[in-house]
């Protein structure tokens, strides 16, 4: 009976450890970059300008990109994305961007968000470029 239970506990450590592992290092970086993007456009919507500030590096290039059209962006679906450094722990990816008014042609949009432990989200965007097609290329920075 003793063995049992030992054999029981054994197999809910692994299990525990194993899930454990999974949960801090992602896999899934166009699920974290989406969500990211879904909670700094919400922020935007609310005029959350205190949450917007802990999601987005303020003055970085994906600052002033939604600067002159973060009004007018109806949403921007995530692509593609990829862990791109170990070290900074830095994230990029393409995302297809929506307009309010249906007249404008949606636009690809190559971004970056860094791990952040002070935000809510564990993440901060920091960069945007708009590109031309979906084959925005990726780098290192």
């Amino acid at each position: 009976m003793r063995s049992l239970v030992l054999l029981a506990l054994l197999f809910a450590f692994i299990g525990l450890s194993s899930s454990t592992i999974y949960w801090k290092n992602a896999m899934d970086m166009k699920k974290d970059l989406q969500n990211q993007i879904d909670w700094v456009l919400q922020s935007i919507n609310d005029k959350d300008n205190k949450l917007y500030i802990e999601l987005v590096q303020q003055g970085s290039t994906f600052d002033w990109f939604l600067a002159d059209r973060k009004h007018n962006i109806k949403n921007i679906v995530i692509q593609e994305a990829k862990f791109m450094d170990d070290v900074f722990q830095l994230v990029q990816g393409i995302g297809l961007v929506y307009d309010k008014s249906e007249t404008k042609s949606p636009f690809y949009v190559r971004l970056g968000m860094f791990k952040n432990g002070k935000t809510r989200t564990g993440y901060m965007m920091y960069d945007a470029l708009s590109c031309a097609d979906p084959y925005c290329t990726f780098h290192n920075n």
